[in-house]
């Protein structure tokens, strides 16, 4: 569906539906999407069968590179967490060599 020309990537083209309306955001999102294609065994049906699965096969060749999206304070938070975990760890480590050289903990 996206194709690659001269390592470019070009424009997905989606179809002009109700559903691809409606599913827009998830098809082409940073989200996995699941779809389910409902088909009818009478064979008066079978266009309809046959548009169903042509739409569902080209939709499922959709690659999406889905990422987590992170709330600007949560980021934040991790991160200053992840720093003072650091922080600790050098702090151990100084006072682990205080106790080395001098042979009696720090007060």
């Amino acid at each position: 569906l996206a194709r690659r020309q001269k390592q470019e990537l070009l424009l997905v083209p989606y179809r002009e539906s109700k559903l691809t309306t409606l599913l827009r955001d998830a098809i082409g999102g940073s989200s996995y999407t699941l779809m389910v294609a409902c088909l009818s065994p009478n064979d008066a049906h079978f266009e309809e069968n046959l548009s169903t699965l042509h739409y569902a096969s080209t939709t499922g060749r959709i690659r999406n590179r889905p990422e987590v999206n992170l709330d600007p304070k949560s980021a934040l938070i991790r991160k200053l967490q992840e720093h003072v975990r650091v922080l600790r760890a050098q702090l151990s480590d100084a006072h682990a060599y205080i106790v080395g050289l001098t042979g009696r903990p720090v007060a």
